[in-house]
């Protein structure tokens, strides 16, 4: 990689901003559309960031409700910069949009600036036509969350990583590299795998100074947030990365082939499942780079091929560790990362003599075959659903927490609501909440921790906490908890459209049942057209 090439940037940049804008003008209508006429965010997780920021900005409390401090966030630094906004322009949802679509910018110009680099501009073209559709930052700026400023953060820090561990090494670029290296696990923890690899590189040459830079930035965000956690008394880690934490069972083939499997097959199993373009491309760089190192195994010491590795180590890190999320968005920075190492690399190789032999040849096709292949599904899937995703987070999360804002009566609303979705909910009434999926609960999150998350447990919360309405999808119920909720069901939302999940309102007992049925039949007027309600027996 060399200097980027300045007519270069100035196209690509363009190029990215020009089609950034164009998609924006052709997929906000189509939004506004499925939001039955507002603009409604297709992930329902955004509005707990919004819920989030608001309490902050408005009440002094970081959390879900006013109430009390939840440590929900696994991404604090979108959530403060939200607040942020929100201190300048008001608490609108809206704010998630214009965060991201300044992030959307910003991505572009890191992607300009690093494809311009490659030092070739047919790799530098390619490459950024490539990650534009696979990373889909359309779809991410849309979803109201953090993923977008986290892939313009992380592929800015990693390019300047791969520099500060090579031979191209700056003194100058030290003090931006450690203000992105702080920032990012405050937008992603699964982001610390770039300080650890970065500081064994560190190592590697010798750079105590470089290793503790990157030792000290990765754990300063983690205790520091931690603390806070603690000292409000929650657990250290966010309960989104406890209450999501898959626990492995205890393996009975021994520790040799337990290890094997968790740490070689059960990766590429998860990204050949979730993202196949992904394990494509780790492949294929993964074979330049040994064939480059065969021929001149000093050239890990070039940026190229230390951001090259970084990829490689990095992408395997996350499926060991991490999660790959519906609606590719927890990949998309592995992937942007991915285009940029391979366009670097794909511009540094030496093709005559890599081709010379017919079954390279043939092994490059092939790779490059797949790629196309199994990107352009990528692109079609990552834009396709998005208009069905946004009506389902308007019939199934929005009008509910419309509905449950009706029937408070003070502000703070001190209705007392159990749920499953809290995001809608939060920003739309802000009740006492016992949230069952444990992200803004904190005896919930003990529950699950212990498992002790039964049904018996959900009967004693809501005659303890006196529960007046239960938002519960019965299929996320019966795999979360098991069972049928110990409530009285008062009637289901049933979208009139394919989606699998219902939501059925419950109430704690028959008298409050009948209360929960007649404001629902007082809302019947706002109902949305695509939305049915099934009343159980007794309460039509």
């Amino acid at each position: 990689m060399t200097a980027p090439d300045p007519r270069l940037n100035r196209r690509l940049a363009v190029a990215l901003l020009a089609a950034l804008a164009l998609g924006l003008a052709l997929l906000v209508p189509r939004t506004i559309d499925g939001g039955g006429g507002e603009f409604v965010y297709w992930i329902e997780d955004a509005y707990i960031h919004l819920a989030l920021a608001r309490n902050l900005v408005e009440h002094g409390v970081f959390g879900v409700t006013p109430h009390g401090f939840t440590a929900a966030s696994s991404s604090p630094g979108w959530t403060l910069a939200l607040a942020g906004l929100m201190a300048v322009v008001g608490a609108t949802p809206l704010a998630a949009l214009f965060l991201n679509i300044a992030a959307g910018v910003a991505l572009a110009l890191v992607l300009a600036h690093a494809f311009a680099s490659t030092g070739s501009a047919r790799w530098g073209i390619a490459g950024a036509a490539a990650a534009l559709g696979t990373i889909a930052p359309l779809p991410l700026i849309l979803s109201g969350m953090e993923h977008v400023l986290h892939c313009a953060v992380f592929v800015a820090a990693a390019l300047l990583a791969a520099r500060q561990a090579s031979d191209e090494r700056t003194a100058d670029r030290t003090r931006l590299l450690a203000a992105l290296l702080l920032f990012l696990p405050l937008l992603r923890l699964e982001s610390l795998w770039l300080h650890v690899l970065l500081a064994a590189f560190a190592l590697l040459r010798g750079d105590r100074r470089l290793a503790a830079l990157a030792i000290a930035t990765g754990a300063l965000p983690v205790v520091l947030q931690g603390a806070v956690n603690l000292a409000q008394g929650w657990p250290f880690l966010p309960a989104p990365i406890l209450a999501k934490t898959v626990y492995l069972s205890e393996a009975n083939d021994g520790w040799l082939v337990w290890s094997l499997k968790y740490f070689l097959w059960w990766p590429v199993k998860r990204v050949a499942t979730y993202v196949p373009e992904l394990l494509i491309l780790m492949v294929a760089a993964d074979a330049w780079l040994a064939w480059t190192l065969w021929r001149d195994p000093r050239a890990w010491r070039r940026r190229v091929w230390v951001l090259v590795f970084l990829f490689l180590a990095g992408a395997w890190t996350h499926a060991t560790f991490a999660a790959f999320g519906w609606g590719g968005r927890y990949e998309s920075y592995l992937l942007a990362l991915g285009w940029v190492a391979l366009a670097g690399a794909g511009a540094a190789i030496d093709w005559p003599a890599l081709l010379a032999h017919r079954g390279r040849r043939a092994a490059v096709a092939g790779l490059a075959v797949l790629l196309v292949i199994a990107g352009s599904v990528r692109v079609w899937n990552q834009h396709r659903d998005q208009a069905g995703a946004v009506e389902t987070v308007a019939l199934r999360d929005v009008w509910p927490g419309r509905f449950i804002a009706t029937l408070c009566r003070e502000s703070p609303c001190e209705v007392r609501a159990m749920a499953m979705n809290i995001g809608a909910l939060s920003w739309h009434a802000g009740p006492r909440l016992t949230d069952l999926l444990a992200l803004g609960d904190r005896e919930v999150l003990d529950l699950l921790g212990r498992r002790r998350l039964d049904s018996a447990a959900v009967a004693r919360l809501a005659a303890d906490r006196e529960i007046e309405v239960a938002l519960i999808f019965e299929d996320w119920y019966a795999t979360w908890i098991g069972g049928t909720p110990p409530l009285v069901k008062v009637a289901t939302l049933r979208q009139r459209t394919d989606w699998p999940t219902p939501l059925t309102l419950y109430a704690r007992d028959e008298a409050g049942a009948r209360r929960l049925a007649g404001a629902l039949r007082r809302q019947e007027a706002t109902l949305p057209q695509r939305l049915d309600i099934d009343w159980a027996p007794g309460y039509q």
